[in-house]
């Protein structure tokens, strides 16, 4: 380095800290003086009342009945069978048609009201295709 910078780096820094140091004492001894008086807010001429309300954790749910949970998991179980012996039928898997229709079986009634809500709700022609022979094969 050359000599001319080592001593602008010795004698700069220190003057650098030392001005800074002055500015933040004279920034502080403003702020003892209290707030100059174009800032100050004036007092309200009444008191303010706020009250605070605490919100109340809301109850957890109900837990359903064992009942009620075993006769859900039993109907998605049918849903789900029944999803996939209509896709069956409409591809025309005939093993998984008859491996799905045994199961099905057993819960017939139910099969059946899936099929009819289904053909309900079909309205394009191939839907409601599949949602007929779905159901005809369900009552046979």
């Amino acid at each position: 380095m050359k000599p001319e910078r080592l001593r602008l780096l010795t004698l700069g820094v220190p003057v650098a800290g030392l001005i800074l140091l002055s500015g933040m004492i004279a920034w502080h001894l403003r702020g003892l003086s209290g707030p100059s008086t174009e800032h100050q807010v004036k007092a309200p001429s009444q008191a303010v009342r706020t009250t605070t309300t605490i919100a109340q954790p809301e109850p957890p749910p109900r837990l359903a009945s064992e009942r009620a949970v075993a006769s859900a998991t039993e109907r998605a179980k049918i849903q789900s069978t029944y999803q996939n012996y209509r896709n069956a039928v409409g591809s025309g898997n005939q093993p998984l048609i008859q491996a799905l229709r045994k199961i099905l079986e057993r819960d017939r009634g139910t099969a059946i009201e899936l099929a009819k809500d289904e053909l309900k709700q079909a309205t394009a022609p191939l839907d409601r295709d599949i949602a007929q022979r779905t159901l005809d094969s369900l009552r046979n």
